[in-house]
């Protein structure tokens, strides 16, 4: 497996359609199970860096999709 680099930048939020935060878009549930530890450190991460959850996980899928060298 190829290590990625230790920091990447996260690309700026898309502007118009596709753009994962739009106020237009409606919220729907995304259900996976994690272990209890994980869900401890996820939930602490979002906390020490004043974020929400769901912020995390946009952040991470971006960052994501940027090592992979997807565009959409």
């Amino acid at each position: 497996m190829a290590k990625l680099p230790k920091r990447i930048e996260a690309p700026p939020a898309p502007q118009g359609r596709g753009n994962l935060d739009d106020p237009q878009e409606e919220l729907v549930d995304l259900n996976f199970r994690v272990t209890k530890s994980f869900r401890k450190a996820y939930k602490q991460a979002a906390l020490d860096h004043d974020m929400t959850m769901r912020q995390i996980l946009r952040e991470a899928f971006e960052l994501w999709k940027q090592a992979k060298g997807e565009q959409r």
